[in-house]
């Protein structure tokens, strides 16, 4: 147990314990639009983490985290937000934001075809060049995010390219690796931050 994990630890916990929040909300990009979305979370609301963002001419994206007293608390705010034409989500229970996203920065982007994996890499000299060495250049990796916490596992996020029909020899590549891993492309978080214009669907 170190430091970085004990950060990474009491995140959780706070998440869990429902004493922080983590939420996404998209507001206009106009004057005088963040510090009305400001107020509407509350003026007595202590921000523990905040991510600002502009998406495009027409809206911004924020990310942030907030200090609350239980779920009717959080719950308020949300209902607030969102009844003021803010559209909100709450990402306090997914672990994958918890751990990766809400400390990446970056938006939407115009890559077809990217696929998101986390990717359990031992943590110890060259295991993570391996990893790569059954990847690239074969793939484009498109992101990537690696936060250690001190364990025996590192917990790697990354985005890569993979053509519809060079999935599952993309898959089994990854396979040979020997590491664990799990296909996150699904994660609604990824595709609202960092996604592409297209879903999925429209890619496969």
């Amino acid at each position: 147990m170190n430091f970085d994990r004990l950060r990474t630890v009491s995140q959780l916990a706070d998440s869990g314990l429902q004493q922080e929040a983590t939420l996404l909300s998209l507001i206009p990009e106009e004057n005088g639009a963040f510090k009305r979305f400001v107020e509407l979370v509350g003026t007595d609301v202590n921000f523990t983490e905040f991510k600002y963002r502009v998406n495009d001419l027409n809206d911004a994206k924020v990310l942030y985290s907030v200090e609350v007293s239980g779920p009717d608390d959080l719950q308020t705010c949300i209902s607030r937000l969102r009844e003021s034409g803010i559209v909100t989500e709450n990402l306090t229970e997914d672990v994958t934001t918890q751990i990766h996203l809400r400390h990446m920065v970056g938006g939407t982007g115009a890559i077809q075809h990217e696929r998101l994996y986390k990717v359990e890499i031992p943590e110890r000299a060259g295991a993570l060049d391996n990893f790569l060495n059954y990847i690239s250049p074969r793939w484009t990796i498109t992101m990537t995010h690696y936060r250690s916490d001190g364990g025996r596992m590192g917990q790697v996020l990354f985005g890569v390219q993979v053509q519809p029909d060079d999935l599952v020899s993309f898959e089994e590549c990854i396979d040979g690796t020997g590491y664990a891993f799990t296909d996150m492309t699904d994660n609604t978080a990824f595709h609202i931050l960092y996604g592409s214009p297209t879903s999925p669907t429209d890619n496969d």
